[in-house]
């Protein structure tokens, strides 16, 4: 008697709503991927049972944001790449897209979604910007490399002469700023930022201080672990003609963007968040982020 086979089920076992890819395989095309993907990522059974259990509830949407999810072009703002839910825990990985992925950097959601509404309000109501202690942030900004003094030292001269940026005593007598200021203009010779760029921080540095140039928020010099130590972004990025003060945070939350994208998108979010208003997509200029992805095997023939 000849043995009957079962019947191949053609949905996919991943998404519950498309064909599958083969009649080899119990994925469709975007669900073959994303198991690819998310084996060669090593994820936890846990998160990969999470993550399945997301995409069969909302399709390949972004978990913040709901927005559709590009599955095929990797250098696309929109691509589909995995966030921890909570920063550095293995065991919760949620779908979102790249750009999110990147302003959302080291901060829960709670805290992603405070400074969203935070820099909205900073722009369109001019308040000024609260911060709060992030729990999970552990970022460390390189700082100057090779042998710099840290001591600083004692002048048996009262009226030694002052730093001329901040009026501080000079760090020595062969230089003209303090010990601050010294470690700082040593970075911008380690970053090789142009001249033009050097003598607009020095105005701003004379005039505000060690100020975040975007938002204001006062920027911490020494703690190279703070959200708030001070580094160097590029206006436009990817030119070093301009650079701006600001914060590690907010540069983090920058990413790619001009200035012009970013805070478009900072109010998309917040009205979002507030309002439930659709996000609508807009052309980045700039970005140029290749999101890693492993090789796929292409569709048998």
């Amino acid at each position: 008697m000849k043995k009957v086979l079962p019947k191949h089920d053609n949905t996919c076992r991943g998404c519950g709503r498309r064909p599958v890819f083969s009649i080899h395989s119990d994925f469709c095309r975007d669900c073959s991927r994303l198991a690819f993907r998310m084996k060669a990522r090593r994820l936890m059974p846990e998160a990969e049972a999470g993550v399945w259990a997301y995409v069969r509830a909302n399709d390949y949407k972004c978990y913040y944001t709901k927005m559709p999810l590009e599955m095929d072009d990797t250098r696309s703002p929109w691509y589909c790449v995995f966030d921890h839910l909570i920063p550095l825990d293995p065991r919760n990985m949620v779908l979102t897209c790249a750009l999110i992925n990147e302003m959302k950097s080291a901060l829960s959601e709670k805290e992603f979604w405070y400074y969203v509404e935070q820099l909205a309000d900073y722009k369109t109501e001019h308040k000024k910007i609260k911060k709060i202690r992030l729990a999970y942030w552990r970022r460390h900004v390189p700082m100057a490399q090779g042998k710099f003094p840290t001591k600083k030292p004692r002048w048996p001269d009262p009226k030694a002469k002052k730093c001329d940026i901040c009026d501080r005593p000079v760090f020595s007598l062969q230089s003209k700023y303090c010990l601050r200021c010294s470690h700082f203009f040593h970075r911008t010779e380690l970053k090789r930022i142009s001249p033009q760029a050097k003598e607009e921080i020095r105005r701003h540095l004379r005039t505000k201080g060690f100020v975040c140039q975007y938002t204001g928020v006062p920027l911490d010099t020494e703690n190279d672990r703070s959200p708030w130590y001070c580094v160097f972004n590029c206006f436009v990025p990817g030119d070093n003609s301009r650079v701006l003060l600001t914060c590690a945070l907010f540069n983090e939350m920058k990413s790619d963007l001009s200035i012009k994208e970013f805070w478009y998108y900072i109010r998309q979010l917040a009205n979002y968040k507030r309002k439930h208003t659709r996000i609508r997509k807009k052309k980045l200029v700039y970005w140029y982020r290749l999101s890693s992805r492993p090789r796929f095997p292409q569709r048998p023939h």
